[in-house]
């Protein structure tokens, strides 16, 4: 299966290691959940929206996504 430019295979989501633009380490990707308005990265428990305004980075080959959430996401 050929991915678009942006589209990504849960399984090379999972496990990822996920850092806010400040360095702050959030943990890792435990799954990815499906919604109509956006697919959810489930990081220790918490669900961060997919969507570009949120997830800055995502690298494969390092194994690291960021982020910058909006205040009170991840608390």
């Amino acid at each position: 299966m050929q991915l678009q430019a942006g589209e990504y295979f849960d399984d090379d989501l999972i496990g990822c290691a996920v850092y806010g633009t400040n360095g702050t380490a959030y943990g890792s990707v435990e799954r990815v959940e499906h919604y109509p308005s956006s697919d959810m990265l489930v990081i220790e428990g918490r669900m961060v929206p997919m969507v570009g305004a949120i997830v800055s980075t995502i690298d494969l080959a390092d194994r690291r996504i960021v982020i910058d959430p909006p205040e009170g996401l991840l608390d």
